[in-house]
């Protein structure tokens, strides 16, 4: 499986009036189609299947959390 570099960034929120930094990283390529700015220092080498396909990273829950059960 290929690697691809995700990284978290800032973009401007109109409503806010401020920057806002992403939740979860995204490609560069994905970064640049939303007129963010990617913080380089955040930089994350990872498999291209962890990606969905807007370019961000999915999130995974750690194999000890349990869903509450009203959720379940």
């Amino acid at each position: 499986m290929a690697k691809v570099t995700v990284y978290y960034f800032r973009v401007w929120n109109q409503d806010r009036r401020q920057h806002l930094i992403s939740a979860r990283p995204a490609t560069r390529e994905r970064i640049v189609g939303l007129k963010g700015n990617l913080i380089e220092d955040t930089a994350q080498e990872v498999e291209s299947s962890r990606l969905d396909s807007a370019g961000f990273l999915y999130y995974t829950l750690p194999k000890a959390f349990k869903l509450p059960t009203q959720f379940q």
